[in-house]
């Protein structure tokens, strides 16, 4: 998800202060998957612990986490305290479907990480807070306030970052020796976020 035009924006926007000392930030990703049984055929796996290794949580938290983490380790620091909520909402996969995490940084700053596939409709807002600005996007359209950036009054604003191809196509462009805008995912990162993905299970007693 990093390759999205939001997400270059809100962590160029933070890196360059211009929401001054950031306080906290939240980042939903979810679907109806378990509610409309998108798992009762070939997919079956991914409900399957001893080959998924996690459900919903892991499943759509992973891409969540990464953007959170990309966005604020820079400037925030690393993450020193875990808290979190994983269950299981149907009764359908004997694997969790659902759950909210909570990352305190070195900072202070805290943020909030929601996944899931039991959400039957619409997606919810990503969001970032700070003492001189804020930041909201809701499907394609971004709320900005910033005391910093002109024309960031708190309605509705026109972001100049284009998204990028797909994480797979960049992976492969890579490969090809092409220029990619949006740098992939390093071993480092991932394995950082591997670690507290798994620490937010175990805070969950999953």
């Amino acid at each position: 998800m990093r390759s999205n035009g939001w997400a270059q924006f809100i962590k160029a926007e933070v890196e360059a202060g211009h929401l001054g000392k950031v306080t906290r930030m939240r980042h939903s990703n979810c679907h109806s998957g378990s509610l409309g049984g998108w798992f009762d055929g070939e997919w079956h796996w991914i409900v399957e612990k001893d080959l998924a290794g996690g459900g919903g949580f892991a499943d759509l938290g992973a891409h969540a986490l990464d953007i959170v983490l990309n966005t604020l380790t820079k400037t925030e620091g690393k993450v020193i305290q875990t808290a979190a909520s994983i269950r299981n909402v149907t009764g359908k996969y004997d694997i969790d479907e659902n759950g909210t995490g909570l990352l305190t940084f070195e900072s202070g700053a805290t943020a909030v990480v929601e996944a899931g596939w039991v959400d039957p409709s619409f997606d919810s807002p990503i969001e970032i807070f700070g003492t001189e600005g804020q930041i909201q996007v809701n499907g394609d359209k971004v709320r900005y306030f910033s005391s910093h950036v002109d024309g960031a009054d708190g309605n509705e604003y026109s972001i100049s970052q284009e998204s990028a191809s797909h994480a797979f196509n960049l992976f492969f462009d890579k490969l090809d020796g092409k220029e990619i805008i949006v740098p992939l995912v390093s071993i480092e990162e991932a394995a950082e976020e591997a670690i507290v993905m798994a620490k937010l299970y175990t805070a969950a007693g999953v």
